[in-house]
């Protein structure tokens, strides 16, 4: 019983330290969009008319730009199909 105490108390101390060093930080957008390129999986999307080609650097943010579910996307990439008879989508490497 000792012990479980003791390590609430050391746990709760670490965490405290932490959420302290944490609280007011603040990332710019270029630091954020950084992240996010860094974490994301680069997707080229190529519009079949038009010829068009745009690169998000995410499944999520292109989901987000075609207006559909980002496992639609990968399931479109995973089986190599065109999204709504339209979109081609490649996973950049």
């Amino acid at each position: 019983m000792l012990f479980i105490a003791l390590f609430k108390e050391i746990y709760l101390y670490i965490y405290s330290k932490i959420s302290a060093a944490c609280v007011g930080r603040i990332f710019s957008t270029e630091h954020i969009a950084n992240l996010s390129a860094s974490r994301g999986t680069a997707v080229e999307v190529t519009d079949i008319e038009t010829g068009s080609v745009v690169e998000y650097t995410s499944f999520r943010k292109a989901a987000e730009a075609l207006a559909t579910h980002h496992e639609t996307l990968r399931s479109c990439v995973l089986a190599k199909k065109v999204l709504k008879g339209r979109d081609l989508i490649v996973k950049k490497s």
